[in-house]
């Protein structure tokens, strides 16, 4: 009987552990989404008062919502989008603003959402050669496009990988209960 006891100590430590590794992520994510609410909720409201950003405070107000640059230009692109396809109240001339700040992001980070063993080697190119970054858009975009992918295809990945550890927890804890504890 005492064997059995460790057992189901040992496996509800596990599932406690998996359950806890799960609310640390689920809060990562949470996290993250709350600060990109509120810088667009900042942002937003920047540009309905007719308040023209530079680029220096647009970054200022990421960093004051604990926003990385890669997502500040995701969320002015979707900002775009909703202003283009009329569902934001924010006038369709700040357009030009918001295309602005993302050319700014550009010029400083050419490369930024490219994967660092990559970018390396676009940055040799752009500085050896003396190749424009325009000319390497077309490459970078589909670079960008293949991470993407990839990316979508690591989280598929981890849930299917996190699952099967759940349901291989469950067998094993069916298996050792019929030998020790349903005998």
């Amino acid at each position: 009987m005492t064997v059995s006891i460790y057992i189901a100590l040992s496996l509800i430590i596990v599932f406690v552990i998996l359950i806890m590794s799960f609310a640390f992520e689920l809060l990562k994510v949470m996290e993250n989404r709350k600060a990109r609410i509120s810088f667009n909720n900042d942002l937003r409201y920047a540009l309905t008062n007719n308040v023209i950003l530079t680029w220096s405070q647009v970054k200022i107000l990421a960093e004051t919502n604990n926003l990385a640059k890669r997502e500040i230009i995701v969320n002015i692109k979707l900002l775009i989008s909703k202003i283009l396809s009329g569902k934001s109240k924010i006038n369709k001339d700040k357009v030009t603003t918001l295309e602005a700040y993302i050319d700014n992001y550009l010029q400083e980070e050419p490369f930024e959402e490219i994967p660092i063993e990559i970018r390396i080697h676009f940055e040799r190119l752009k500085d050896n050669l003396n190749i424009h970054i325009k000319d390497l858009e077309p490459l970078r975009d589909h670079i960008v496009e293949l991470v993407k992918i990839k990316n979508k295809e690591s989280v598929i990945q981890k849930f299917i990988s996190f699952i099967s550890l759940f349901i291989g927890i469950i067998g094993l804890t069916i298996a050792i209960c019929q030998v020790f504890v349903w005998e």
